[in-house]
This record gives C-alpha cells, sequence and structure tokens, in this order.
C-alpha cells in the first residue's frame, strides 16, 4: 500500500523505461514519472522538473503532515 514513484530518464540505457514500467506493474501503488531531456541522472540533466515531481510527489503522499 505503500505509495512508489519510479523517476526514469527517457533514454537511460542502465534502468530503461520499459523496465520500469514493469516493475511499477508488479506493484499496486507504484507509478512511473519519465523525463523525456533524460538518460540515467534526470536529477542532474533536469533538476527543475525533477524537483517538481518529486514535491508533487511528496504533497500527494504526506499532504500537510508536519505543516
Amino acid at each position: 500500500d505503500m505509495p512508489i514513484r519510479f523517476f526514469v530518464g527517457a533514454d537511460d540505457r542502465a534502468n530503461t523505461p520499459a523496465l520500469m514500467d514493469k516493475a511499477a506493474s508488479a506493484l499496486p501503488s507504484a507509478a512511473v514519472v519519465k523525463f523525456s531531456h533524460s538518460g540515467h541522472s534526470p536529477f542532474a540533466e533536469e533538476p527543475e522538473a525533477f524537483n517538481l515531481e518529486l514535491r508533487h510527489f511528496l504533497r500527494d503522499t504526506l499532504g500537510n503532515a508536519g505543516h
């Protein structure tokens, strides 16, 4: 029941988007967030987009807990 997000670059050759889709399909509360201009390191290659997606995930998961 734990929410899970896989963050993957569209050009990642180690953890391909297809592999992440397969992993997410095996977990009922998992989803994949794909970054179209990244390889293996979307946090470094698209930091603004990555941080925004991470904030959305945390907000949706935690809500206003701790605020």
